[in-house]
């Protein structure tokens, strides 16, 4: 819909299955979703719909660095989800960026760092606010992860129960019981 609502809603796209949308390129012709199991690029000119994440099993959470040349997202890989890199729009492998899991990347307003909740599960309900340096010159360089802060994270979906302020301060939605 229009922002002044001065026209009716119409829909986007139609999809058979449940589709969150993530995000936009910056010039605005693309848009990121994903559904749980596989990330899609819309394009919002012709109407085609690419599969990012084609034979990478569950892929979730994609979030396009502000230069728009790479893609974090949360991908699972063996036992636990990860934080994976790959060139935008591509081609090019994915590389790890998490080494003990992680949920819903972040960049840093200039592209040199990304954030991200490490892994959970029952036996380690505790998560912790982590962050990496990225280098994204020629060749992608990863920094060790940094453990920050610590809170109960549960798994939200579609959205994230965080962002990151453009001065690096976090904004977390806590769910207490």
């Amino acid at each position: 819909r229009v922002a002044d609502a001065s026209q009716p809603a119409e829909p986007l796209r139609a999809s058979d299955a449940a589709e969150f949308p993530a995000g936009w390129t910056v010039d605005g012709q693309l848009l990121f979703s994903d559904n749980g199991d596989r990330l899609s690029l819309w394009n919002a000119t012709d109407g085609t719909v690419t599969t990012l994440s084609e034979g990478e099993g569950n892929a979730v959470n994609p979030e396009l660095s502000p230069d728009g040349r790479w893609m974090a997202y949360s991908g699972w890989a063996g036992d636990r989800f990860q934080i994976f890199v790959r060139p935008f729009p591509g081609p090019g492998p994915r590389t790890q960026v998490s080494i003990q899991g992680g949920y819903s990347p972040k960049w840093s307003e200039d592209g040199r760092e990304i954030s991200y909740v490490s892994y959970n599960d029952a036996e380690n309900p505790d998560s912790y606010m982590m962050r990496v340096d990225i280098q994204t010159g020629a060749e992608l360089e990863i920094g060790q992860p940094e453990q920050g802060f610590g809170w109960r994270y549960g798994m939200s979906r579609p959205v994230s129960r965080f962002d990151r302020a453009p001065d690096g301060r976090y904004l977390i939605g806590i769910h207490e019981q």
